[in-house]
């Protein structure tokens, strides 16, 4: 018997069919190589714009960001430094452990659809 496809994961392709029959759907090696949030922050001239809280799936977000041995990570990227520490403030406080991996066009392309760390579950020892 196979391993089980994780629930999250199976309503993720299910979705992605469904788009891609109407033709309104990107693959993923087309969203990997978009650098779609610096598109974002040039469009709102001014704004702090912030990446985090998207590389993992919802089911993760919503439960306990404690796990044995540790504590599931939430990575954080934007050109302002200040923007950054506010946002890992705020991931720290809700009981994640914050990595900051820059400005935008490096750790945002690490967080994106098919980048690094997109999709993986990562803990932080201690």
């Amino acid at each position: 018997m196979g391993r089980a496809e994780h629930p999250a994961r199976q309503s993720t392709r299910h979705v992605l069919k469904k788009e891609r029959r109407r033709g309104v759907c990107l693959r993923p090696p087309e969203i990997a190589n978009s650098e779609r949030i610096l598109n974002v922050a040039d469009a709102v001239p001014g704004a702090r714009v912030v990446k985090a809280f998207n590389t993992l799936f919802a089911v993760l977000l919503g439960a306990d960001p404690a796990v044995p041995g540790g504590r599931r990570v939430l990575f954080v990227s934007g050109d302002d430094a200040s923007a950054r520490t506010a946002v890992v403030d705020l991931i720290e406080r809700l009981g994640f452990a914050a990595v900051d991996l820059g400005g935008l066009a490096e750790g945002g392309r690490a967080q994106q659809f098919g980048g690094g760390a997109s999709g993986k579950e990562f803990v932080q020892i201690g």
